[in-house]
């Protein structure tokens, strides 16, 4: 018996000594870093939420600020998004409009006119700047 109690033990030894090793070769950077760093408190989380969203919202109304600066007729106006938005568009569609008058009239005239220059037109969809005349230019009126 004194003979299989011996054979036992060096291999429970032997195991033990190998979960050490393993442990010991655990490396500084793995899972035990992670515990290191502090979480956040469920207040702390609403409170980064909020500075992110009004960070957000101020980016956004400054970004309207500066497009009712730049587009004809909307400087003084009501800043809801709605009118905004179609003023811009009815701005951006009246300088394609105003492009593309420009390279008919340099190409009538014999003046080439650079690829580059038309490509925007040219990915616009068919028929997008038709009947701008009758659009109205300021929605807001």
């Amino acid at each position: 018996m004194a003979g299989n109690a011996a054979s036992i033990t060096p291999s429970t030894s032997a195991s033990a000594n190998q979960s050490d090793r393993s442990n010991d070769q655990t490396p500084p950077s793995g899972p035990a870093t992670v515990g290191q760093r502090t979480r956040l408190t469920p207040e702390q989380r609403k409170d980064n939420h909020v500075a992110s969203e009004q960070k957000r919202r101020m980016a956004i109304r400054q970004s309207f600020e500066r497009i009712c600066e730049l587009v004809p007729g909307m400087a003084g106006q009501a800043r809801s998004e709605g009118p905004v938005l179609e003023a811009t568009v009815m701005h951006v569609k009246r300088l394609l409009l105003e492009r593309r008058e420009m390279i008919r009239a340099l190409e009538a005239n014999g003046v080439p006119v650079e690829d580059k220059l038309k490509a925007p037109l040219e990915a616009l969809p068919e028929g997008c700047l038709d009947n701008l005349e009758n659009e109205d230019p300021n929605p807001e009126n």
